[in-house]
């Protein structure tokens, strides 16, 4: 060590600062290469806790904003079959949807009036909510106004929701624009299963 500092002209410098210069400054003893090993540990343990926290939670928006926008989406079809409300009823349709049918898509009173007389647990069940709970709410804009809520729409302040709203026109006594919302919701407290 000696001759690289006699070599680079530092040795007379270091003489002048003391005989044992080297030897008591060892930064990196035992204790705190100890100490440095914990605080990464720690470090690294708490960065991937939160990773996976994040990942958690974006899973369930992803999720929920998937189911969201496929119930928007089928209500503003007419369902299967397309008369479900008069041929079969609620129970008998495959697939719900309020749309009038595929030529004239404005949304129907008639098929609003099955959906919204429905239990909540039927809407989800009918809709393949996949565990989440889902509340519809359809405003007609101009005359009559709000044309009611169908499903579970009493949300808590703690839940999970999502919303996805879709423009339309409904034929109630006469057309006017609508608004479709679909909230899917689920209890903060509910576990996660995917």
């Amino acid at each position: 060590m000696g001759l690289i500092f006699n070599r680079l002209g530092l040795a007379n410098f270091f003489k002048s600062l003391g005989d044992n210069f080297i030897m008591r400054g060892q930064y990196f003893s035992f204790d705190v290469i100890v100490a440095l090993a914990l605080f990464v540990l720690t470090f690294m343990f708490i960065l991937a806790y939160w990773f996976s926290i994040h990942s958690v939670m974006e899973t369930q928006y992803s999720s929920s904003q998937d189911i969201a926008q496929r119930i928007g989406n089928a209500l503003m079809t007419p369902g299967i079959p397309e008369n479900w409300d008069s041929y079969g009823g609620f129970s008998g349709a495959d697939a719900i949807g309020i749309a009038t049918n595929y030529t004239n898509p404005m949304l129907s009173e008639n098929k609003w009036s099955a959906l919204s007389s429905q239990t909540p647990d039927d809407i989800e069940e009918k809709l393949n909510s996949a565990g989440w709970h889902v509340c519809i709410n359809l405003t007609v804009i101009g005359g009559s106004g709000s044309a009611g809520t169908a499903g579970n729409c009493s949300i808590p302040d703690s839940a999970y929701s999502t919303v996805y709203t879709r423009i339309g026109a409904a034929n109630f006594t006469q057309v006017k624009p609508a608004v479709l919302k679909v909230i899917v919701w689920r209890d903060a407290n509910t576990t996660i299963i995917s």
